[in-house]
């Protein structure tokens, strides 16, 4: 399996259409329905991307973004909203946040998958580059001659 994607979505239905075809980019889904249960994975696990609904009863997105925007995360995964209310002040007002795109429900599961297994992929060269400089920083501090 490929890199982890968090699905945070309470519709059921979503959850069904969304992790298939996040498996079928050989991704490695993991389904919550609401915020409350997103952050009790983000606090234990990793993940390269969130996709978010951001309006859910027992903890909404929103709680999910601000969680993830005060994290200590070196490389925060890449947040994706996915939301039936999303209109251009929604965007706007996000643009200020963490989230990196705006998926509009309904929304074409067509190209879903790949347009997550993209972002996953953009993370893992985040990923990348923070431990070679990482690496580089403990290269430094090592004191050779």
């Amino acid at each position: 399996m490929g890199e982890r994607v968090l699905v945070v979505d309470d519709d059921d239905s979503i959850l069904r259409l969304i992790c298939p075809l996040l498996e079928a980019e050989e991704l490695d889904p993991e389904c919550v329905h609401n915020g409350t249960e997103a952050i009790d994975r983000l606090t234990r696990e990793h993940y390269a991307v969130v996709l978010l609904d951001l309006r859910m009863p027992s903890g909404d997105g929103f709680s999910v973004i601000e969680y993830l925007e005060k994290s200590s995360l070196e490389v925060p995964p890449i947040v994706l909203v996915i939301s039936a209310y999303a209109d251009e002040k929604l965007e706007r007002d996000l643009a200020s946040s963490m989230v990196t795109g705006v998926i509009r429900k309904p929304f074409d599961p067509t190209n879903l998958g790949a347009v997550v297994e993209r972002y996953a992929s953009k993370f893992a060269r985040q990923t990348l580059r923070a431990a070679k400089a990482a690496a580089a920083r403990g290269n430094d501090l090592g004191g050779g001659s």
